[in-house]
């Protein structure tokens, strides 16, 4: 704890040396902006969104302070996760005055409309296979998260990445729109980047492929899904 001390010299008609500052919930100062702000989040991410927190975080015109509860700062990728965002369960749209129907699918938002078997939003059918895969064999994964270059600059999502016993990153792209070109472009530079910064196929970069005419095959799937259980084991 820090204490300051004052005289009563100190207050002058024309000033003081303190300045009040407001505390309010991010409900509330939300449409409002302060020169500096404090956000304080609590430990538990059970009322929170990722709505919410980007709200808290850019109420700031200056400087923002962040604290959180605790010494475990894993709430805020918690927070990244796509089921934490209230827009992606919401079941409405507006442009229609009724709820959505989607023959039978989830009403989610419509870029992660998947439910997987752990719970976690994926974009696509493919994924949603993959990843149901992967957790009825165990294995642990992330869904689309950030990985930054270290020897080449960039970052990129993967769809699945994996942990190593050595605590090296794996990775696994389900190639789901091979027979559009502008797809296949922008393929071809994520797997530049991935072999400038020390990714090697067949060992920590593993990739099946869907095109038209070509499904999934499981076969393949099952054996990706083992390859990579014995690296992370």
């Amino acid at each position: 704890m820090v204490s300051f001390g004052y005289r009563s010299g100190d207050f002058r008609e024309n000033g003081a040396p303190l300045e009040l500052a407001y505390a309010l919930t991010i409900h509330k100062a939300q449409g409002s902006q302060f020169r500096t702000v404090f956000v304080v989040l609590p430990k538990s991410s059970r009322l929170l969104s990722r709505e919410l927190v980007y709200t808290a975080l850019t109420r700031s015109r200056q400087r923002l302070v962040l604290l959180i509860e605790g010494d475990d700062a894993g709430l805020l990728h918690e927070l990244s996760r796509p089921e934490k965002s209230d827009a992606c369960r919401r079941n409405t749209n507006l442009f229609a005055g009724v709820l959505r129907t989607r023959n039978g699918e989830p009403p989610h938002a419509e870029h992660l409309i998947h439910r997987t078997e752990a719970g976690h939003m994926v974009r696509s059918k493919s994924e949603l296979i993959i990843a149901n895969l992967l957790h009825r064999e165990g294995i642990s994964y992330k869904y689309e998260d950030a990985l930054d270059g270290s020897a080449a600059p960039g970052r990129v999502h993967p769809d699945f990445t994996f942990t190593d016993a050595a605590g090296d990153q794996v990775v696994w792209e389900h190639l789901g729109m091979m027979d559009d070109p502008d797809y296949v472009r922008g393929w071809t530079w994520k797997r530049e980047w991935y072999a400038k910064n020390g990714f090697v196929a067949g060992k920590t970069l593993f990739t099946t492929e869907e095109r038209k005419g070509k499904g999934l095959d499981m076969a393949k799937l099952n054996a990706v899904a083992k390859t990579i259980k014995d690296l992370v084991a």
